[in-house]
Order: C-alpha cells, then structure tokens, then sequence
C-alpha cells in the first residue's frame, strides 16, 4: 500500500511526532500502525538509570546509559535537521509567494 495518499499521511504523523517531542520510527499503512519513541520517557529513564549507577553499577546498566545517552543525542541532531528543513520549506513558499506577487504587478 503505497502513493500520495499514503505519503502525505505519513508526513502528518511525521510532523505530529515531532511536534510532541517524539522520534517518528515508522509507519505501517497496512497494519495502521504507527510507531514512535518519546524523547521525555528516554530521559526520564535516563535519570533513574544514573541514579542506580551512584547506588553502585553493573555492566548491563553502564551499557543501557551509554544507548540512552546516544539515542538522546541522535534525536537532537535528527530534530535540528528537521528543523532546518521545516525553516527552509518555509523560506521557500515564502520567495515563491514574494515572486508571485511581483509578477502579478
């Protein structure tokens, strides 16, 4: 089940999620299932994890902080890029109108 339709809606959920603070994973336009990590419950797992490492750590949970801590990081920088690119659509539509409105005079 592909094409527009199903493209567009997966751009909406795209948008949803990252306007929640969440990390868009997929989309499943024959299941309807839809697929996402929240940045907020990372981090909240994140901070109980470290607590538990000044209580005295165990190598599994070294390694659980290290995943969070990277997984925390790429979303940052996956939301900066989304950003960047929602500015730039938006400067784009902006010059498109602005040339549109000079060839109209």
């Amino acid at each position: 089940m592909e094409g527009p339709k199903v493209e567009k809606y997966k751009e909406m959920l795209m948008k949803k999620t990252q306007d929640q603070g969440a990390r868009f994973i997929s989309y499943d336009p024959v299941k309807g299932e839809w697929k996402f990590k929240d940045l907020s419950m990372c981090k909240e797992t994140l901070s109980t994890l470290k607590v538990m490492q000044g209580q005295g750590g165990y190598p599994q949970l070294e390694l659980d902080i290290a995943h969070l801590e990277k997984e925390i990081e790429l979303y940052s920088l996956e939301k900066l890029c989304y950003e960047a690119q929602m500015m730039e659509a938006a400067m784009i539509r902006l010059d498109m109108s602005e040339y549109i409105e000079r060839q109209r005079k």
